[in-house]
């Protein structure tokens, strides 16, 4: 179970009506307007996910009695400022912690709640396009084109967490996959 503080997620729809008709439009459309859209519909739809980190847990590679026990803490919240990209090298501050004594627990939370993992911005959106034809409409040939991250936020992945390592507090992978675009053609009928 991973707490999380903040998440959001919108999932609008919308559908352009089928007939076309130019007197329903307020502004100027170009002369190509009619010719794309006569007789056809779009639908857009898409998803839109707004997600806090979570809790990063760091722990002790040397451990007193076992391997992956808590460091000490010196009091001093790890938090660090700044925009996600210019802290990759240092996600907190590591000089909060250092190794405990032997055969001893260190002093550190188990989770540090104000330290969290890159959180999540991704929009994945998709535009389909019907174009009805035959008789009564019966057939239809689908234009699909889907957007995974669309806006090709990157998420960074989780730093190391383990004192003791030379990376500890070192962000080096990527959580999300960049953009996607697939497109496809339907035929219904």
């Amino acid at each position: 179970m991973v707490a999380v503080r903040r998440r959001g997620t919108l999932r609008p729809a919308m559908e352009q009506p089928k007939p076309y008709k130019r007197e329903h439009y307020r502004l100027p459309l170009p002369a190509t307007y009619p010719v794309m859209f006569a007789g056809t519909h779009a639908i857009g739809e898409g998803t839109l996910t707004n997600l806090s980190g979570a809790f990063n847990d760091v722990t002790d590679v040397y451990g007193s009695y076992s391997s992956n026990s808590r460091p000490n803490n010196n009091g001093t919240s790890a938090k660090l400022t700044g925009a996600a990209n210019t802290r990759l090298n240092q996600w907190f501050n590591r000089d909060v912690f250092s190794q405990a004594a032997p055969y001893t627990f260190g002093t550190a939370p188990r989770t540090l709640p104000d330290t969290r993992w890159h959180g999540t911005n991704n929009l994945d959106f998709g535009l389909f396009k019907n174009n009805r034809f035959g008789a009564d409409g019966r057939y239809n040939i689908q234009f699909r084109s889907e957007f995974f991250n669309g806006t090709n936020h990157v998420r960074f992945g989780v730093s190391n967490l383990f004192l003791g390592n030379a990376a500890f507090g070192v962000i080096s992978s990527q959580a999300n996959i960049p953009r996607q675009v697939q497109l496809a053609l339907k035929f219904l009928f």
